[in-house]
């Protein structure tokens, strides 16, 4: 059994670091968050749209990005709602 638990995680490993380098090729700007909102992974071409550090404290939770990114946007509010709703999702 603990064999197969290590293949089972091995595999999931994998699967992991190709969805994380599918996500860093990316022309897009891309942010990964659990139903929590706390940010799971985010590509370079994220921060460089918006102008974040990766180290910045607000780079750990989606409420505390989406608010340092609304305030550059001319319609913020459907943006918002979009986002609610996905997470309402």
């Amino acid at each position: 059994m603990n064999d197969a638990w290590e293949e089972n995680a091995s595999g999931l490993c994998q699967v992991l670091s190709i969805l994380r380098a599918t996500i860093d090729a990316s022309p897009d700007g891309i942010l990964v968050s659990d139903r929590q909102k706390r940010v799971l992974h985010f590509n370079g071409r994220y921060l460089r749209m918006w102008g974040i550090r990766p180290e910045s404290p607000e780079a750990e939770e989606h409420g505390d990005l989406l608010n340092l990114y609304l305030k550059h946007l001319a319609a913020p509010v459907p943006v918002q709602e979009r986002v609610e709703e996905i997470y309402a999702a």
